[in-house]
Parts: structure tokens; C-alpha cells; sequence
């Protein structure tokens, strides 16, 4: 126990020395601004009123709630909009990033990369990017599949899931990365909440009731795959480079690791859910939870509380114009 001890404390003093006194107290200003602020005020201002922001669902007055269910039916809501124009700024901020990294890649699956590649020293060398490419389609491939004859049953409705899937995961997984590079965590938990934005889409080309409640869900679940992926990898590439490590070599145990815990992983996740369950109960899961309570609204066509995500994004933007990073 005393050495578990001495070795968390390490862990957390050498995650607060990399994010530093200025991000520490910029993460702690959140925290006080949403439970100290915002929740209390609404309790004071909204006591005796009933706000649905067009979900019919809920009937109880502000004033009657606790604070973890104002958080949950509104602050919540107002982070979700708050990290997605968050995410958005940061995808804009990182344009010259990703679009030097696809120019990079292009080059190199052209043969024009062959000659700084073999000048390149052993720390700074990955893996061929026909590889990287070979495993890009390979996933894409068996992501529609999944999305065929797993969950939809329906080429076009498979293509469209894999389109939005592919689009959200490239633009995010690099918003993640650069998240957890500046502040050393990732704000995946919001990112993927912000997919339901997706449910829209699923709407418009008419994938609406409990169809399209399992289909946002999934194609969250493989979005927030996705990040967490990029951001746990993003760690492992930084501590590498402390140790000297070949990148390469990185790439790809991580990737065999992958295939690994997804052939596991899995099938523990189906016992325990036929098991237990994650609705109720000690197993339940409050993240795929609370997207499921986001998501019925917009598949049964009550709406969503657009009000809050708009605040969530007037604040994203208000930190931004003042140098403060909202993720």
C-alpha cells in the first residue's frame, strides 16, 4: 500500500508539473465556475420554474432538483456546447497542422519522402505511411461492415454512419491529441457527448426512432474509441521521446495491442452487460447513459436544448477571445 501510494503521488505530481500552475488553475476555475456559479444561480433565479428547452420529459421545477440533476439536465448541456465550439476553434487553430501532416503523407506515398527518410535518426522514424494507410481502409472497411450487418441493415444508412464517423474521428482525434499534449488530459467525455450532433444528420436521412438511437450510440462509441486511442497514444509518443524510444517500434506494439484488447475487451464487456447490465445498478454507465437521455429527444422528434448548447458556445468563444483555452 505505501508503495501504491508513493507511486500515485508521483503520478499526480509529475502530471501537475506538466501541465503547469497557469492550466491547473484554468481547470479548477471550470469546476468552480459550473458547481459554485452556475448551478446556484440557477437553483436562485429558476426555483419555481419548469424549464424544458423543448424536451417534454421534464416536469420538475429547478428549485426542487439537486444540484447533480441541475447539472445533469442543464450545466451539462452547456459543457457540451461549450467543448464543442471548443473542439471547432481548435480544429481551425490546428488547420496548418493537419493539413501539413496530409501534405507529408501525400509526399511520402508519392516516393518523395524516401530520401529525408533514410537521413532521418532512429527517434524520429515511424512507420511507412502506406502502412499507416493500409490500416486506415483496412478499419474503414470493417467499420462499414459492422455498421451493415451488425447494426443497420442498410447500405445507405452504413455509408452515411461510416461518413460521419470517418469526418468526426479524423478532425477530433486531432483536437485530442493536442489537448492532451498542452494539458496532459483528455476532454474525450465531452467530444463524444458532442456527437449527437450527428443524430441530425441520422434524422434528415431518415434513421429516426430506436434505429437511430442505437445507430448514434455506436457510431459515439466509435468516435470516443477513437480519441481515446489517439490521446493514450499521444501519451505514450511523449514519454517515449523522455526515454529515447524509436517511434516506430511504438507504433507498432501499440497497434498489435489494439487488436489484442479488442478481441477481449470486448467479449468481457458483453458478459458483464448480460450479466449486469449498464443501465441500472453498480455497473451502470453514466456516460452512454446520458447520451442516450441527449439522443431521444432529437430521434423522437421533441428537440434538443439548443438554448444551452448556444450558451456553452458564446462562453467557448469568450475564453478564446481572452486566451483562455476552453477545452
Amino acid at each position: 500500500k505505501i508503495v501504491l501510494k508513493v507511486n500515485t503521488g508521483a503520478a499526480v505530481l509529475g502530471l501537475g508539473y506538466i501541465i503547469g500552475l497557469k492550466y491547473s488553475l484554468i481547470i479548477c476555475a471550470g469546476s468552480f465556475l459550473v458547481w459554485l456559479v452556475i448551478i446556484p444561480a440557477m437553483s436562485a433565479i429558476f426555483s419555481v420554474d419548469v424549464l424544458t428547452f423543448g424536451n417534454d420529459a421534464i416536469t420538475a421545477t429547478v428549485g426542487s432538483m439537486s444540484a447533480e440533476q441541475i447539472f445533469t439536465t442543464y450545466a451539462r448541456h452547456i459543457g457540451i456546447g461549450g467543448i464543442a465550439t471548443a473542439g471547432v476553434i481548435g480544429i481551425i487553430n490546428s488547420w496548418g497542422i493537419i493539413k501539413g501532416a496530409v501534405g507529408l503523407a501525400a509526399n511520402e506515398l508519392k516516393g518523395k519522402g524516401d530520401a529525408v527518410e533514410s537521413n532521418t535518426i532512429r527517434t524520429q522514424k515511424d512507420l511507412s505511411m502506406k502502412v499507416i494507410t493500409i490500416g486506415i481502409i483496412v478499419s474503414l472497411i470493417v467499420t462499414f461492415l459492422f455498421f451493415q450487418f451488425g447494426v443497420l441493415h442498410n447500405w445507405f444508412h452504413a455509408a452515411i454512419g461510416l461518413l460521419l464517423v470517418g469526418v468526426i474521428a479524423f478532425l477530433f482525434t486531432t483536437v485530442a491529441a493536442n489537448a492532451i499534449a498542452i494539458v496532459g488530459t483528455n476532454p474525450v467525455s465531452g467530444m463524444t457527448l458532442m456527437t449527437i450532433l450527428a443524430s441530425i444528420i441520422l434524422v434528415a436521412v431518415g434513421l429516426k426512432g430506436p434505429a437511430g438511437m442505437v445507430s448514434a450510440l455506436i457510431i459515439g462509441g466509435v468516435v470516443c474509441t477513437a480519441l481515446s486511442m489517439a490521446g493514450g497514444f499521444i501519451t505514450d509518443l511523449k514519454i517515449g521521446y523522455w526515454l529515447g524510444s524509436t517511434p516506430a517500434k511504438q507504433e507498432t506494439w501499440k497497434f498489435l495491442g489494439t487488436l489484442v484488447s479488442a478481441a477481449t475487451v470486448g467479449g468481457v464487456i458483453l458478459i458483464l452487460n448480460q450479466t449486469y447490465g449498464f443501465t441500472t445498478g453498480q455497473l451502470a454507465a453514466p456516460q452512454a447513459n446520458a447520451m442516450a437521455a441527449v439522443i431521444e429527444p432529437l430521434m423522437s422528434g421533441s428537440g434538443a436544448p439548443w438554448a444551452l448548447y448556444a450558451i456553452g458556445a458564446v462562453l467557448a468563444v469568450v475564453l478564446n477571445f481572452c486566451k483562455i483555452p476552453a477545452l
